[in-house]
C-alpha cells in the first residue's frame, strides 16, 4: 500500500494523532469531511497530536539524543576490540585488483 511507504518514517505521526491519507484529492476530501462530520474523533486526533507534539520539545529531543549518546558510549566501552589504534589506515582494495590491472593493462601511464 501507498500509504504506508509514504508514512512509513514519520514517528509523529499516526492514525491516532493526523488524518494520514493518499496524496490524491478524493482522499484529501474524504479527510476533511472526516475532521467536519466527526467532531468526537476531530476532538480526540487533536488532544492526541498536542500530546505528540509536547513530546518533540527541543528539551525532550535532547534528552533522548543524549541517551543515545550515553548508550554508544557504553556499547562501545564495553566492546574492546573496538579501541585497537591503527597508527595507518588500511588500505581497502575498493575497485579490486583485477579491475585496476585491466585499466593499468588499458592505459599503462596509470599508476
Amino acid at each position: 500500500m501507498r500509504r504506508n511507504f509514504i508514512y512509513q518514517n514519520l514517528l509523529y505521526a499516526d492514525d491516532k494523532n493526523a488524518w494520514l491519507k493518499e496524496p490524491t484529492a478524493e482522499d484529501y476530501v474524504a479527510a476533511v469531511r472526516d475532521i467536519f462530520n466527526d467532531a468526537e474523533a476531530r476532538e480526540i486526533k487533536i488532544r492526541n497530536a498536542i500530546e505528540t507534539a509536547r513530546s518533540y520539545t527541543w528539551e525532550n529531543s535532547t534528552d533522548k539524543l543524549f541517551a543515545l549518546y550515553d548508550r554508544l558510549f557504553t556499547d562501545f566501552s564495553r566492546r574492546r576490540e573496538l579501541h585497537v589504534y591503527e597508527p595507518q589506515a588500511k588500505k581497502i582494495d575498493f575497485a579490486g585488483e583485477m579491475f585496476f590491472n585491466e585499466i593499468q593493462r588499458k592505459s599503462p601511464s596509470i599508476k
